[in-house]
């Protein structure tokens, strides 16, 4: 009777979110669009393109 396997099997001892992988690395994507889309903005206000003035369609 030693052998015979529980109906209900033991609950696995996690310890804390933060120390499981998969959390990181779904948080990573965002951050690295928050990462980029702060590059560009700062790309965007440094190199702002020229205004336009004058007869620019002839």
């Amino acid at each position: 009777m030693s052998n015979v396997l529980p109906l209900r099997p033991q609950a696995a001892t996690e310890g804390p979110w933060y120390t499981q992988r998969w959390p990181w690395l779904l948080m990573l994507g965002p951050f690295l669009v928050v990462i980029a889309a702060s590059y560009t903005g700062w790309v965007a206000f440094k190199y702002e393109d020229a205004l336009v003035v004058g007869d620019y369609y002839q």
